[in-house]
């Protein structure tokens, strides 16, 4: 579906901005597909990511260069207005 030019103009360019257009996306464009056609590697990528997250937490101090709020925005999911700068320090 990410490739179909009758959902997205110019499907092959690369233009992260088209999930933030006020249009409707929603189900255009899932991870991993959704159902029972969803992949079967799903669940082993998430648990790769937790262990990678938990991994992350356990061995780095991980700070930011700005103590502001962050601001969010909501696009095709919620994100932050301006990347957080972070700083990662070994333990």
């Amino acid at each position: 579906m990410g490739r179909s030019p009758l959902l997205f103009p110019d499907p092959l360019r690369y233009d992260p901005a088209r999930w933030a257009r006020r249009e409707d996306n929603n189900f255009k464009a899932l991870a991993f597909g959704f159902g029972s056609r969803q992949c079967i590697g799903r669940r082993i990528a998430e648990t790769e990511i937790m262990l990678f997250l938990v991994h992350m937490l356990k061995n780095f101090h991980i700070d930011t260069v700005c103590k502001d709020d962050i601001k969010t925005v909501f696009g095709f999911i919620l994100m932050p207005e301006k990347p957080p700068l972070l700083t990662f320090r070994p333990i």
